[in-house]
């Protein structure tokens, strides 16, 4: 009897060891499967990392373009005030120009020439003419202007 106790404690033995061996082997490739998806998220983690990183270098640049274009679009009330009262000068200094008169002037200055024989004279009223018409657009253009600006300010 002694023979077989130390056989089935020799047996126990190596079942023992045996399974050992297994849930040793078992838990190292469970190990190194762990080990790899560690791996890969960290991989993953990191990469995530970097593109938050741009992103928050390109979040800040767009900020201080907006703070820039915000504080280009702040005027003061100095300023503001100094642009109204160039546009209510600008505004009274059209409402006293007299387009009609000066179409009137223009056409006669026309009529003129068409009679007039001498071609010396009739350069002269050319010249004049010239000078008027380059008035009259210099004056529509800033008319345009004024209502342009008093448009946008309103």
């Amino acid at each position: 009897m002694r023979q077989n106790i130390n056989f089935t404690l020799i047996g126990l033995l190596v079942v023992v060891l045996v399974a050992m061996i297994a849930m040793s082997i078992y838990y190292q490739f469970k190990y190194a499967e762990l080990a790899e998806i560690h791996k890969e998220s960290l991989n993953a983690n990191n990469n995530l990392s970097k593109e938050l990183a741009g992103s928050q270098v390109r979040i800040n640049e767009k900020e201080r373009e907006l703070n820039e274009k915000i504080r280009n679009l702040n005027l003061s009330s100095s300023e503001v005030a100094r642009f109204q009262n160039i546009n209510e000068n600008l505004t009274d200094e059209i409402e006293q120009m007299d387009f009609d008169n000066i179409y009137e002037t223009l056409n006669e200055l026309k009529f003129q020439i068409d009679l007039i024989e001498n071609e010396t004279e009739r350069d002269e009223l050319n010249n004049k003419i010239n000078i008027l018409e380059y008035e009259v657009v210099e004056l529509e253009n800033r008319v345009f202007t004024i209502k342009a600006i008093s448009g946008i300010e309103s």
